[in-house]
């Protein structure tokens, strides 16, 4: 405390793996000795400072994925946060390639191979926080193209209300599914039925199909799930699940009867191959008072219907047998720490559908002041410009982190005979509106009305 002051070690002198933001990489895909070896490889190159510099920038904003094209002209580099690409800093040919043979490396990978396909992954922690980063590299006509998914290992979701639905839907949806409930819903849940779950290919499916079933009764009731297994998803507990292989010409009915000498109750499957599994769960829906979940890909409730359809499954059998549908689609939330309120014109408001009186202000991204507009500085020279401040929570995007806008399709006789003699997306809609049921667009007005994301966002979600 009272000694000499430590001598600081000029930059020249210090290792590249000492150099840049506090990122510390972890090696993976080989055994215990080449990781290690690997490690010590990377941290002896600069490389490894351009990795550091990367990940900081895209770990702060919270991003999900990086993708870079390597070519003559360098390396050009976007970031994926909450599901908008966003440009990063370019390098020049040699400090990109530095950089990718870096992060192929830490995976295991062979930096030296820029034509195959290469997959592996590899670790880090920043800020007290690990993350998991799964890495493909794939030649292209003009270089090499490197994905990085990135996902922190601790974050994961477990309720309905942590990925944005709002109370009343959660009541209803757990009516849909059979939960059990008290008071003067205790006899309301359904006790069977093909409940579906449905989100476009952006994102959103695997986290709506684990918190949805983990809202379900697994521990009241025996469930049972059908996974291909070279297309399983993340686990969910309490439910016992058998694999088939699609490559080998095997689907759920290959596995059904061994299934069945179980007795469930509740049948789980994430994807229906084909007509003849989906048939099979509405059989045993339909004769035997069974209950099944599935999941498609789909950009609204209307569509997750018709493509299931489209395997060509009885049609009457079905429609007797879906009871709802759940679609999601991720939104990004405005960041508390810096939105800004205004006052909207009577005419938005009318467009929204938001009743006059109702809004008092509604809520945007942080805009910066217009030039000119911020007093001066004394501290800075005439002449110099005075750049606004950014925000150091969202780091000037306006936004952080998604929610859910959510759409509960309760089905009815009314969308059972539309599904048979007349299955057109848009009969369906307006049949589920007029059963009351709100729609994806509603749902994502109410979440404007409430500030939590803006009517620019939204316009930009619902294209």
């Amino acid at each position: 405390m009272f000694g000499k002051k430590k001598k600081e070690t000029p930059q020249e002198e210090l290792a590249p793996h000492e150099m840049g933001p506090p990122v510390e990489f972890k090696a993976k895909g080989g055994t215990e000795t080449q990781n290690q070896a690997n490690l010590i490889q990377v941290r002896q190159s600069m490389g490894i400072v351009f990795a550091k510099e990367m990940y900081a920038e895209c770990l702060f904003k919270a991003a999900d994925r990086i993708l870079m094209d390597l070519s003559r002209e360098g390396l050009a580099r976007r970031c994926d946060i909450d599901g908008v690409w966003h440009a990063l800093p370019p390098l020049d040919l040699q400090s990109g390639m530095l950089l990718v043979d870096v992060l192929k490396k830490l995976a295991n990978l062979n930096p030296a191979d820029r034509k195959s396909q290469q997959h592996g992954e590899f670790a880090c922690s920043f800020r007290d926080k690990h993350y998991a980063s799964d890495i493909t590299s794939q030649g292209t006509p003009t270089g090499e193209r490197i994905l990085i998914k990135i996902r922190d290992v601790k974050k994961k979701w477990t309720s309905l209300t942590e990925i944005g639905m709002r109370e009343k839907m959660q009541h209803q949806y757990k009516l849909l599914v059979g939960r059990h409930m008290e008071g003067e819903d205790a006899d309301k849940s359904l006790k069977r039925g093909l409940f579906v779950y449905s989100a476009p290919p952006a994102g959103g499916l695997t986290t709506l199909w684990t918190v949805g079933l983990g809202a379900t009764d697994r521990y009241m009731r025996d469930f049972v799930g059908f996974e291909d297994k070279a297309r399983r998803e993340p686990e969910v507990e309490n439910i016992e699940v058998y694999e088939y292989d699609a490559a080998a010409g095997q689907d759920v009915t290959t596995l059904l009867p061994k299934v069945l000498l179980k007795q469930p109750e509740v049948f789980v499957a994430p994807e229906l191959p084909n007509a003849a599994s989906l048939n099979a769960l509405c059989d045993l829906i339909n004769n035997e008072e069974h209950m099944a979940f599935t999941s498609v890909r789909a950009k609204d409730t209307a569509e997750a219907l018709l493509r299931l359809l489209a395997l060509k499954p009885k049609a009457d059998s079905f429609a007797q047998a879906v009871t709802g549908v759940l679609n999601v689609r991720l939104i990004r939330k405005l960041c508390e720490a810096c939105k800004q309120p205004y006052q909207p014109h009577p005419q938005l408001l009318q467009r929204l559908g938001i009743p006059p009186g109702r809004v008092a202000q509604l809520y945007q991204e942080w805009q910066p002041p217009p030039p000119g507009s911020l007093p001066p500085d004394p501290k800075k020279k005439k002449g110099e410009e005075e750049e606004p401040q950014i925000c150091q929570i969202c780091g000037g995007l306006g936004y952080r982190g998604r929610t859910g806008i959510f759409e509960l399709m309760v089905i009815n006789d009314a969308i059972r005979q539309a599904l048979v003699r007349q299955p057109d997306p848009n009969v369906i809609r307006q049949l589920s509106k007029q059963a009351g049921n709100r729609s994806l667009l509603e749902e994502g007005i109410l979440l404007v009305a409430q500030g939590i994301t803006s009517v620019v966002e939204l316009q930009r979600v619902m294209k």
